[in-house]
């Protein structure tokens, strides 16, 4: 999965998150990709890891997704909230 890990650190690939499973095992695993997500160091793009939780960084909450319009281009990134059950 292009990942390396040495010495309780890993090197993800875009999309992955490092995860420390316990004090001595750490992995890179697919990154949470919806707003409220719990998370460790990383979010799926465009979110944000901040206080354990995945944050809309850089754009707004449209219709329960976080929108970010990137300058020069018609691409536009979008993110679910996470659905609370």
């Amino acid at each position: 999965m292009n990942s390396v890990c040495r010495n309780s650190r890993c090197t993800c690939p875009t999309n992955f998150e490092e995860y420390d499973i316990d004090e001595r095992t750490t992995i890179c695993r697919l990154a949470p990709a919806k707003i409220g997500d719990s998370c460790q160091r990383d979010c799926k793009p465009p979110l944000l890891c901040r206080d354990g939780k995945c944050e809309c960084w850089g754009g707004s909450i449209v219709d329960g997704k976080c929108v970010v319009r990137e300058l020069n281009t018609r691409r536009i990134t979008y993110s679910r909230v996470r659905e609370m059950s």
